[in-house]
């Protein structure tokens, strides 16, 4: 099991030094693969095959879900202006009340700038609309019940016209009589002093896992987890895995080091999480990595000629991987999103590791859960590769 993550693609016109600090901080390198356990049985996301299959403790499929045909998003002129076209894209699908969910974003082709965020549910092995909202700024909006006929959307969206509250990534909307979503409020991220644009950067990397009863949100770049009851409708509780070192360096994600604290997170069959981290002492050091590395790439970028800038980029690349090698060393944490219990295992659980040293190592350990909380190899058909 893992987690997809899709990273942002940006305009050359940002200026070469832009893309490569937001491609050093936005680099996320989680596993690809999403899962829940759904009825005692493990639910893994195949994104090439766009299904959802349902597997045994063999890792045999047992049932498959189709998901809707996603059109390829081609760039269409608004004036002078490109953007992606009208045609949808679908978010992750996902189980509760033994039903499946999946989001579908069109933007609107006459206002680029507004995203129909439509909840489709599954029937009789067929896809209906079931709530719909239109956001500024809406793609890549993740949406989940929050108590009755409310819905908690995770989003980088602005606020509706109007809106007196602070923004926050965290949105509530309640459903109308026409099944139409409406704004209802935002929960505070809990994050004293953090700045509205590096909050907003901060949530392209959100990683939402559900289980049996909540949704728990991880902030990879902070090791920051939040902990949402669905059905009460509440923010329980966050958690944080470290204290981060004070750095001066302020990259897109604000304060934080060019990678990821949180490496990988299972869903475990008991309704905890098992998370792979990278250990006390990289936390400590990787705050230095980042200041000296961006510090590095400014000077470097600056003074090196146009037809020098794709070596360069390729030194950085070298510099970024062994700053990774660096830190070999994983932790393992056993998370309760119930109880709020956060528990440092010893080692890794069977069919883990505890060392890994370089990024390609990482995109190659694809794993699932088994209910005992071991970790089993997924089958070929299913650890595609990142493309």
């Amino acid at each position: 099991m893992g987690i997809e993550f899709h990273r942002p693609r940006l305009l050359p016109a940002l200026g070469l030094f832009t893309l490569f600090q937001a491609s050093l901080c936005a680099q996320v390198v989680l596993s690809i693969h999403s899962g829940q356990w759904v009825q005692d049985r493990y639910a893994h996301h195949d994104f090439d095959s766009n299904v959802v299959a349902v597997l045994d403790e063999q890792s045999k499929i047992v049932d498959l879900v189709k998901l809707p045909s996603r059109e390829s998003g081609k760039a269409q002129l608004s004036g002078d202006k490109p953007f992606q076209s009208s045609g949808p894209r679908f978010g992750k699908p996902y189980a509760w009340e033994d039903a499946w969910h999946i989001v579908r974003y069109a933007r609107d082709a006459k206002d680029p700038k507004q995203v129909q965020v439509e909840l489709l549910a599954r029937q009789q092995g067929e896809w209906h609309p079931e709530a719909t909202a239109n956001l500024a700024g809406g793609m890549g909006t993740e949406v989940f019940p929050f108590g009755a006929k409310r819905h908690l959307l995770i989003t980088r969206a602005a606020l509706p016209q109007g809106a007196s509250a602070k923004w926050s990534p965290f949105q509530v909307f309640r459903s109308n009589a026409k099944d139409q979503l409406e704004f209802d409020g935002v929960l505070d991220p809990e994050l004293p002093g953090a700045v509205e644009q590096e909050l907003r950067m901060e949530s392209i990397t959100f990683v939402p896992v559900l289980t049996d009863s909540h949704l728990i949100l991880i902030s990879p770049h902070r090791g920051r987890l939040w902990s949402f009851n669905l059905a009460k409708g509440r923010l329980e509780r966050t958690r944080d895995l470290f204290t981060l070192p004070p750095t001066r360096v302020r990259t897109a994600f604000g304060p934080l080091p060019m990678y990821p604290i949180v490496l990988n997170v299972f869903p475990c069959a008991d309704g905890t999480l098992t998370l792979m981290t990278r250990s006390a002492r990289a936390v400590e050091e990787l705050s230095a990595e980042t200041e000296r590395i961006q510090c590095q790439g400014r000077m470097t970028f600056e003074v090196t000629s146009k037809d020098q800038k794709a070596p360069a980029q390729a030194r950085f690349q070298k510099e970024q991987d062994l700053a990774f090698g660096n830190n070999p060393i994983l932790q393992w944490w056993n998370f309760h999103p119930v109880t709020g219990e956060l528990k440092r295992l010893l080692c890794a659980p069977r069919g883990g590791v505890d060392m890994l040293h370089t990024e390609k190592a990482l995109e190659a350990f694809n794993v699932r859960p088994l209910r005992n909380g071991d970790l089993a190899p997924l089958q070929p058909v299913l650890a595609t590769p990142r493309q």
